[in-house]
């Protein structure tokens, strides 16, 4: 992604770095085939944010900013929370089902997914990560885990038994109180998934 970045995202690099300083990131500099990324440390887990495009033919790209952070994670919940619209075109995501949680605003205003919805709704009784999620204007937060599930890969890599919470947005990298807010979502959506059995605060020894 290094040559990538400087192809479809002038500036990233600058962008990133300047955004580390900002955070008390650390900037890793992806060199010419891999992402530029920074990094932030939050007790046992490592947030990493990042860029990336997807090709749409002579339709050109679509231009991401994501953020991640494994977990080691205690069996195999799955959930997709975005709001309604944004990503319409995904359609029936495999095993997993739509869930209304209780909110009026959340159900009005987000689609949420998942393969255990009594777990997708102790997820968002959090009110940290009901307002949150709702503070960001086209968010895709997604959860995979995979305690039950040794063998299998997950996406980005993650070998089963250590789980990934994953955001995705669509447009460039913005400034330090952004990132900061993003984060405090992570922190607050792990700390609820330990909360409700399906995460440990262990460091996962891993990271994207």
């Amino acid at each position: 992604m290094g040559i990538l970045d400087a192809m479809f995202y002038p500036g990233v690099k600058e962008a990133l770095k300047q955004l580390g300083g900002e955070v008390g990131g650390e900037f890793a500099d992806g060199g010419l085939f891999a992402s530029n990324k920074v990094r932030v440390r939050a007790r046992s887990w490592t947030i990493t944010l990042d860029t990336f495009a997807v090709f749409r033919g002579r339709g050109g790209s679509t231009k991401y900013v994501r953020m991640r952070a494994p977990y080691v994670s205690l069996d195999d919940f799955r959930f997709t929370i975005y709001r309604k619209g944004i990503y319409s075109g995904l359609g029936k995501i495999f095993g997993m089902q739509d869930v209304e949680v209780g909110d009026p605003e959340l159900d009005r205003d987000f689609v949420i997914k998942s393969n255990d919805p009594s777990k997708a709704r102790a997820l968002v009784a959090s009110p940290g990560v009901r307002q949150l999620i709702q503070h960001q204007p086209s968010s895709y937060l997604e959860g995979k885990g995979g305690g039950s599930q040794p063998g299998e890969k997950l996406s980005q890599g993650i070998p089963g038994g250590v789980g990934g919470l994953h955001f995705r947005e669509v447009g460039l990298v913005k400034d330090g109180e952004w990132f900061r807010a993003l984060s405090e979502l992570f922190v607050e959506a792990l700390d609820q998934l330990c909360r409700i059995g399906s995460a440990s605060e262990d460091d996962p020894k891993a990271s994207p």
